[in-house]
């Protein structure tokens, strides 16, 4: 995250990611269920903060490159143009889709015939 606070990698004063909030991962303690006489389901404090702090990574890089296309779009002089094109685009799959459901529903009622 050093590139979040504008410093650079090259100071080898400063931490780098893997120093800052706690011990990196796959260092973590666990003791093999053979060892604890338990099923093996327990996990150790810093797992269990592992796994809490996985859920809250983001990798923006997707959001970044949509909100730059959308930038993009904006400046067009075609933008209306294309706005309507993936409205007619999604309608179109939603009609696709509401044809596949009814044919599944078709399907579902003959065989209940049979």
């Amino acid at each position: 995250m050093s590139w979040l606070f504008g410093i650079r990698r090259s100071d080898p004063s400063l931490p780098g990611d893997d120093q800052i909030g706690g011990p990196p991962l796959g260092s973590g303690d666990v003791t093999p269920p053979s060892e604890t006489g338990g099923s093996g389901d327990r996990l150790t404090v810093s797992d269990k903060s592992r796994k809490t702090m996985e859920a809250y990574r983001f990798d923006s890089s997707a959001l970044e490159r949509a909100a730059q296309a959308a930038r993009e779009l904006e400046r067009s002089k075609h933008a209306k143009e294309a706005l309507d094109l993936s409205k007619l685009q999604e309608m179109t799959k939603q009609q696709e889709m509401q044809a596949k459901i009814k044919e599944y529903e078709a399907s579902i009622e003959s065989a209940k015939v049979e």
